[in-house]
């Protein structure tokens, strides 16, 4: 917890986070991407790149409908 109020309402607090400091002494942890390549292999796209350049849809539902579609290998 980083405040209490005194009374059963709610209340605004507000506290100064030192976020450049703490960049100084702490590296944000390097993962590579060796680790997540088998995983991210196994899934593709639902569109590829340029799949809608023959018809683009023109409403939400015309493009609920595509995803539908694609979704069912279609």
């Amino acid at each position: 917890m980083l405040a209490k109020t005194g009374n059963h309402h709610e209340d605004t607090a507000s506290i100064r986070l030192p976020i450049a400091d703490s960049h100084k002494t702490r590296r944000m942890p390097e993962l590579s991407i060796a680790l997540f390549r088998p995983v991210l292999a196994q899934y593709g796209p639902l569109l590829q790149p340029n799949a809608l350049l023959g018809k683009l849809p023109e409403t939400c539902k015309e493009a609920g409908d595509l995803v539908r579609k694609r979704l069912q290998g279609g």
